[in-house]
């Protein structure tokens, strides 16, 4: 995936060299796993289960194009309605990233791509999460809540805390409220 390009280099050109048959069956593989991906994300989709301003936006143009009928369509005929309607997609630990360079709070409009560690779900409407990331998200807000209940945390701290905790519950209320 995009996000993992200076590992993949230096994992799979480092060992492999140019190698062609292996250079083919690593592009054979990258193509299944972005059809799995789209897939899931299809699912998903269908399921209702994206939060975000792209997951709103999504949803609401499935509901157009499939009227609501999911079930009717196969998962395949779903992913390839996403992959002509959607922007690119980058897959990151935490969310998926519809990228549009004018919106991208981590890009400051630049047009490479995004920078998915520096990601902002609660203000990039580029974000979008799923059901897959949902107890990630989950996960950093039980670890920030104790943190902050820490009993030597220092006040500083607990103010700092305070923001993410706002952050963090936002993002998971707002996936909670989308199904």
């Amino acid at each position: 995936m995009r996000q993992y390009k200076h590992i993949e280099a230096a994992v799979f050109e480092g060992y492999a060299g140019s190698e062609p048959e292996w250079n083919k069956l690593l592009e054979n593989e990258k193509v299944l796993a972005s059809i799995d991906l789209l897939e899931e994300v299809a699912m998903d989709l269908s399921n209702g289960e994206l939060s975000g301003d792209v997951g709103q936006k999504l949803k609401a143009q499935f509901a157009l194009e499939f009227k609501g009928r999911a079930e009717d369509f196969p998962p395949s005929q779903i992913a390839k309605w996403l992959v002509n309607s959607a922007k690119p997609l980058f897959v990151g630990k935490f969310n998926f990233c519809f990228f549009d360079p004018v919106k991208a709070v981590c890009a400051n409009g630049a047009a490479g791509g995004p920078v998915l560690n520096h990601c902002q779900p609660e203000v990039c409407s580029n974000a979008c999460i799923a059901k897959r990331h949902i107890s990630k998200w989950e996960a950093q807000l039980k670890q920030a809540e104790e943190f902050a209940a820490y009993p030597k945390t220092s006040r500083i701290h607990r103010e700092l805390m305070s923001a993410e905790l706002t952050k963090l519950r936002a993002v998971v209320e707002n996936y909670g409220s989308m199904k």
